[in-house]
């Protein structure tokens, strides 16, 4: 209020060379502005290493005191082929580090929970790293709590990777193909402390998407805006050239102008979920990018298979925040694909009880109650009750890592909750063919033993 602030900024605006000025109105207010010249800054590339997908062979000690969660771990990384271990206690670890060592059968990985009795992971971390013998062991801890400064420090102790409780399975598997990655590709190089922070953006410097757009303007506006959130992209004319693309390399996401020449954005969507096309990812999201912002026309993307719709002109915002939602879900289905079949993998880890037998047998049973009650909600504009279908489904696959299930039910949650229950019904076909593939899928499973 005394002028104190303006009298900074116009000094800092002189010092850069640039002009500050007002334009004031009685009654109407104030408008301050200044211009300055700047360079461009370059765009850098982080040196966090590729996620590996391939983790089979690998050695993973598993240390918690809990037997329950070493037996869980313990199935999910048999689930990738890895050579699993469990101990419960300081002492079993260090034993079984002696007894890898003299049969020349080192421990790559050891996966540590922060909360032991007597000794805790942290403090066992720093034994081992203590040890020259086991220097090369990436050390892995699991916390339940995460607080300023942990990072650092445990760096600075020697651990490879710091992660906070719940983990996801893709997020264990994406930390050790990241330290494969490292020791592969920079095996004398101390590795940086992988977090998931620091997988977030190993997997956004690895996406690539394609621009399929005629339209000079457009093409730049977009290839700008990807580039501010650090994406790579590609462009092509038309849907002729989008299918050539798509089956020569794999991408995140298509953005797929609607109104092409050779053909148009609809056309080639259509080949693009119909494997007309040899494309070589069948379900990629494609968003269309449609000047034609009238009633009807996301109906008309939907069932073109297209995922969501965004009209010209582009808002950088809507743009940015569209693009990034779906390349979010992009990057989820490259880890599920990175992993066994979900009806394979959880058949093939059943414990003795046949527990996994029973949950993917409930889940039959309950998917098909969820998709007759959403079926009923829709054809009874009930959309409260088709809500609670969806969720169920949802939940219900989410248990037995139906992942192509989970999407399709996410997206038809989605869709109720911005009040679209006609998409929903265009989205029922699909949803009803992925939850028999799943059941075909495991029933030839049940065949084979």
């Amino acid at each position: 209020g005394t002028g104190l602030g303006l009298s900074i900024s116009k000094r800092l605006v002189h010092l850069m060379q640039g002009k500050i000025a007002v334009e004031s109105q009685l009654g109407k207010g104030s408008l301050f502005w200044f211009t300055v010249i700047l360079t461009k800054q370059a765009i850098t590339q982080s040196n966090l290493p590729e996620i590996v997908s391939d983790i089979s062979g690998m050695r993973v000690l598993v240390v918690d005191d809990n037997p329950t969660v070493r037996r869980v771990l313990n199935l999910q990384l048999s689930t990738w082929k890895c050579r699993v271990t469990e101990a419960a206690n300081a002492n079993e670890t260090m034993k079984l580090l002696d007894e890898s060592h003299e049969q020349g059968d080192e421990f790559q990985v050891a996966i540590l929970d922060h909360v032991m009795p007597d000794i805790d992971g942290e403090e066992l971390g720093k034994r081992i790293k203590a040890d020259p013998r086991f220097e090369p062991i990436d050390l892995v801890l699991l916390t339940s709590l995460g607080k300023r400064g942990d990072a650092k420090r445990l760096e600075a102790e020697g651990f490879s990777a710091y992660l906070t409780k719940p983990i996801k399975q893709s997020l264990l598997s994406e930390c050790l193909g990241m330290l494969r990655g490292m020791r592969k590709n920079s095996p004398d190089t101390p590795p940086v402390l992988v977090t998931r922070h620091s997988i977030a953006e190993s997997k956004r410097q690895q996406v690539r998407i394609l621009i399929a757009e005629d339209n000079p303007i457009s093409q730049q506006i977009m290839l700008t805006l990807l580039e501010k959130i650090g994406y790579r992209a590609d462009v092509v004319e038309n849907g002729v050239e989008a299918l050539r693309a798509l089956e020569a390399r794999t991408y995140a996401l298509v953005l797929m102008d609607c109104q092409m020449p050779e053909m148009d954005g609809y056309e080639a969507s259509r080949q693009i979920r119909t494997k007309r096309a040899n494309v070589l990812q069948p379900d990629i999201p494609i968003i269309a990018v449609t000047a034609n912002a009238l009633m009807g026309d996301e109906a008309l993307c939907i069932q073109a298979g297209m995922n969501d719709y965004i009209s010209k002109p582009l808002y950088p915002q809507r743009f940015i925040e569209t693009v990034q939602k779906w390349v979010a879900v992009a990057v989820e289905r490259m880890a599920s694909a990175a992993q066994p079949n979900s009806v394979k993998a959880v058949a093939e880890t059943h414990d003795c009880e046949g527990v996994s037998k029973i949950k993917i047998e409930m889940f039959l049973k309950s998917s098909a109650q969820s998709l007759v009650a959403l079926r009923k909600a829709v054809d009874w504009n009930d959309v409260e009750k088709a809500q609670a279908a969806s969720a169920e489904l949802k939940s219900a696959a989410e248990e037995v890592v139906a992942n192509a299930i989970v999407s399709a039910a996410d997206k038809a949650i989605k869709l109720l909750n911005s009040g679209n229950l006609g998409l929903v019904a265009l989205l029922l076909p699909l949803l009803e063919e992925q939850v028999q593939k799943f059941r075909k899928a495991w029933e030839e499973i049940e065949a084979d033993q």
